[in-house]
């Protein structure tokens, strides 16, 4: 539930909430909620991906359920002046759907969902068909430019961007990964051994590889 924001200074071991207020270690409920940035309620919500837009400023792309755990919308958060403001972006159908925000050039930001408008219920760990939307105003507004489906009928999840030998990422690639649902990736039978089911994907300049 709900979305945090914490700065950590690594080389002094420092906490800070976004605004450099100190946050004394091991942080407590009590004192995240210093950090917090949106108060979903009851609605569920998971890991979110985060970029730093023109501005210095973190921003996020969060699933957060709506009526039902399974009926799921993608926000896009970011700061505007000292409030946090939220709005939706793509419907999915799982909490647990990932997605990759990136930031470009001139307030371009492009973001990788795993979008999904069935039923989520019976999925075990989620997952979808990754489709790419981008933003040319730094957030304000998002169009869906493509989906990336190297194999029809998978379930899809975890985008992520591919990390060269030096920790800077490759530009214009995507690896994820992909599996026959609804169980999970590697299903557990009884008295047989273990079979990962799933395969990886990778996208570089509008090719599979």
């Amino acid at each position: 539930y709900h979305l945090y924001y914490l700065r950590l200074d690594i080389p002094a071991g420092a906490l800070y909430t976004i605004d450099g207020e100190p946050i004394e270690a091991p942080v407590t409920r009590r004192g995240a909620e210093k950090c917090k940035v949106w108060d979903t309620g009851l609605r569920l919500t998971n890991m979110p991906s985060i970029a730093v837009d023109d501005r210095g400023e973190p921003c996020f792309m969060v699933p957060v359920s709506a009526g039902t755990p399974w009926e799921c919308e993608f926000y896009f958060a970011r700061r505007e002046g000292s409030e946090w403001t939220w709005q939706p972006i793509a419907r999915t159908n799982h909490p647990w759907s990932g997605s990759l925000l990136t930031r470009g050039d001139g307030g371009t930001m492009t973001a990788h969902l795993v979008v999904g408008n069935a039923d989520g219920e019976p999925l075990s760990y989620g997952g979808g068909e990754v489709e790419e939307w981008v933003s040319r105003d730094g957030g304000s507004s998002w169009s869906p430019v493509r989906r990336l489906v190297p194999e029809p009928g998978l379930l899809y999840n975890n985008p992520r961007p591919v990390e060269l030998v030096k920790g800077s990422e490759m530009n214009g690639s995507l690896l994820f990964y992909g599996w026959e649902g609804p169980e999970s990736i590697q299903p557990v039978v009884r008295g047989a051994p273990s079979r990962n089911r799933g395969k990886a994907y990778l996208w570089h300049d509008g090719k599979w590889l």
